[in-house]
C-alpha cells in the first residue's frame, strides 16, 4: 500500500484506496461478517439491529462508543432492519467514512422488542446509579430477579436488567434519586 493510497483516519482505521474507485477499510470494531451475523442472530431472537459506533459529533473528543449511525433503528418510532437492509448497512457506514469523513467505528446494539424494558444503571466513575437502584428498592421493594446484561463485569453494579411488561405499556423518563 503506498502513502498516496492510503489515509489514516481517527481510532486506528485505515482507508486504503485502490485503482479503479474501490476501497479497504480496517479499523478497530465488528468484522462486516460478524455485524450481519450478530444482527441476524438478534433480530432471529426478537431484537432489532442499532448499529452504533460513530463519533459524537457534539462530543469529538471522545472515542466511539453508543452513538447510532442510522436513524429509524432506535427510539419510540423504531423499525427493525430486514436481513437485506441488515446486510447493507455496513457498506453504508464504510461509505459515510470514507466519502464524508465520519469517524468511528461499526459495533452493534440490540433494540428491546415490545414488552421488554431495560432498566439502565450506571455505577462507575461520578455515575451513582447503584446507589439510586439501592434506595428505590429500599422504598419500594427488591425487585424480581431477571436476566441481567454487563460490559463491566458482574461485580461493577452497572449494566441492563431486563424485565416484562404488558403489551401495550410505554415507560418514559429517568428514575432519578430519592428526595
Amino acid at each position: 500500500m503506498s502513502d498516496e493510497h492510503a489515509e489514516q483516519l481517527s481510532y486506528e482505521a485505515i482507508v486504503e484506496h485502490h485503482d479503479g474507485g474501490g476501497y479497504t477499510v480496517e479499523y478497530e470494531g465488528l468484522e462486516v461478517a460478524d455485524f450481519v451475523s450478530r444482527a441476524l442472530a438478534n433480530l432471529e431472537r426478537g431484537y432489532g439491529c442499532v448499529p452504533i459506533g460513530r463519533v459524537d459529533p457534539n462530543r469529538p473528543d471522545l472515542p466511539p462508543h453508543k452513538v447510532a449511525w442510522c436513524r429509524g433503528y432506535h427510539g419510540y418510532d423504531a423499525h427493525d432492519a430486514d436481513a437485506t437492509s441488515i446486510a447493507e448497512i455496513p457498506a453504508g457506514i464504510i461509505r459515510r467514512m470514507v466519502q464524508r469523513g465520519e469517524r468511528g467505528i461499526l459495533n452493534l446494539a440490540a433494540r428491546l422488542p415490545k414488552a421488554m424494558v431495560g432498566l439502565d444503571v450506571d455505577a462507575y466513575s461520578a455515575k451513582a446509579g447503584g446507589v439510586t437502584i439501592a434506595e428505590h428498592d429500599q422504598r419500594l421493594g427488591r425487585r424480581q430477579p431477571t436476566y441481567f446484561v454487563t460490559a463491566r463485569g458482574l461485580g461493577s453494579g452497572s449494566g441492563i436488567y431486563l424485565y416484562r411488561t404488558p403489551n401495550d405499556w410505554t415507560g418514559v423518563g429517568t428514575l432519578g434519586p430519592v428526595r
